[in-house]
């Protein structure tokens, strides 16, 4: 939960156990008060100010989820799917926010995009494979009819069978 602070901007007012896990927080009491921006890498940091500010203004929740990149204690990176509504807290205009870790997703539609690259890749060998296989059957098949002798002369004499 965030609440806006006019000196410093919106600033953590509450963490859940499982917020205070996942920013890799001992206490929750470490992130209370803290900006929330020192939490949010810094690509991401004008995407999630506007998304704040129209929270704490009071206007309507957003439906759509945002995905961010944010930073733990240790300085590591994580990967979230981050929802706000604007709520009162303590008598005072604040923002919910829903936080949830998408790491492991991302680094799975990451190898999943490497996969279908490396099977891109495999089909256009395969056709040009294909290609060249159809093309050896091709001259094969044109030079075992044209054979320019034949076993069936007399004698069993191979003889010259040109046209």
């Amino acid at each position: 939960m965030a609440r806006p602070d006019q000196r410093s901007g919106e600033r953590f007012a509450y963490l859940n156990p499982a917020a205070t896990t996942l920013y890799g927080a001992d206490d929750p009491c470490l992130l209370d008060g803290t900006p929330i921006m020192d939490r949010i890498h810094a690509d991401f940091h004008e995407e999630a100010a506007t998304r704040l500010q129209q929270m704490a203004g009071g206007e309507k929740a957003h439906d759509d989820s945002s995905q961010q990149l944010h930073l733990t204690c240790d300085g590591s990176h994580v990967w979230v799917d981050v929802v706000c509504s604007p709520i009162h807290y303590e008598g005072k205009e604040s923002v919910l926010l829903f936080i949830r870790d998408i790491t492991g997703h991302i680094e799975h539609e990451k190898q999943i995009r490497s996969n279908l690259r490396e099977k891109e890749v495999m089909l256009a060998e395969i056709d040009f494979q294909s290609y060249i296989t159809e093309l050896a059957d091709f001259v094969q098949g044109y030079f075992s009819r044209r054979r320019p002798w034949s076993s069936s002369g007399p004698g069993g004499r191979r003889r010259w069978a040109w046209n």
